[in-house]
């Protein structure tokens, strides 16, 4: 096996999260490869813990170079802070003291996972454009339909990310793809959806038009979201997708040829 390199950090204050061990005023952290394994010295003085030698201790532990991730279980509810103290007696000493490891693990995956959200508004913004002439030359029915097949295609992508889950950074990578691939997708298919009904609606009838394609679709996100989630805590993520996938197939299938070939 190969040594790793250690790393060790002395006379720090050690917040090692455990009810048992409990904050340490001074202790040392040893960092081998990317298991962080805590060798605690107390340096408290007698009177405080009655020790006539500095005790030892072993558990494991996370490192946080004063990060606010953890916050992004919370984010959004003091939009508005007038002073740093409000701040402080709302949220880490009302809020935070109530944390324990699992909120402080679900509240950094919840932060870092805005890194894949985010490339595919931009891929939306940035296709805008070519949607409105795909829709102008071609229709907005077969727009809508063709963004249908790009977003199908990237939650196929969304699952293949599973199978690197021994390796999160390339997982990370495949994701983003299939973000931004979803991105070129929703472009299309918002552009095309609202094209195909403010033309069928006519324009006395286009704002009512698009108030209703409005409305479906956040009542569809709203109402997707729990059975979602069922799928995801029973089947996990690879569940999830097949299923997404499979209706997207079975409504748009019978119009591929058309969304592909509009003039044959």
């Amino acid at each position: 096996m190969m040594t790793q390199k250690r790393v060790l950090f002395k006379g720090g204050v050690v917040l090692t999260m455990d009810p048992e061990l409990r904050d340490l005023p001074r202790g040392d952290v040893l960092v081998q490869g990317t298991v962080s394994s805590l060798l605690v010295r107390i340096c408290r003085l007698m009177k405080q813990r009655s020790l006539t030698r500095p005790a030892r201790s072993s558990c494991r532990a996370s490192l946080n170079a004063h990060q606010h991730a953890w916050l992004g279980l919370v984010r959004g509810l003091m939009p508005n802070v007038g002073k740093i103290d409000d701040y402080f007696a709302a949220i880490p000493f009302a809020i935070g003291r109530y944390y324990r490891p699992r909120e402080m693990y679900n509240s950094t995956r919840t932060t870092s996972s805005t890194i894949a959200v985010g490339p595919q508004f931009l891929a939306t913004v940035l296709t805008r454009g070519y949607a409105g002439s795909r829709a102008d030359s071609l229709g907005g029915r077969q727009t809508m339909l063709r963004g249908g097949i790009v977003c199908a295609g990237a939650c196929l992508i969304y699952m293949l990310s599973g199978a690197f889950s021994s390796a999160p950074f390339s997982a990370l990578m495949v994701l983003l793809v299939g973000r931004v691939i979803a991105g070129f997708g929703e472009s299309q298919l918002v552009t095309g959806t609202a094209t195909w009904i403010v033309a069928t609606a006519g324009p006395q009838r286009a704002g009512k038009a698009l108030s209703w394609v409005g409305m479906s679709m956040y009542a569809s996100v709203a109402a997707s979201a729990p059975p979602g989630m069922e799928l995801f805590q029973r089947g996990g993520f690879g569940c999830s997708g097949v299923v997404a996938v499979s209706l997207s197939v079975n409504e748009i299938s019978p119009a591929v040829p058309a969304a592909i070939f509009p003039f044959s």
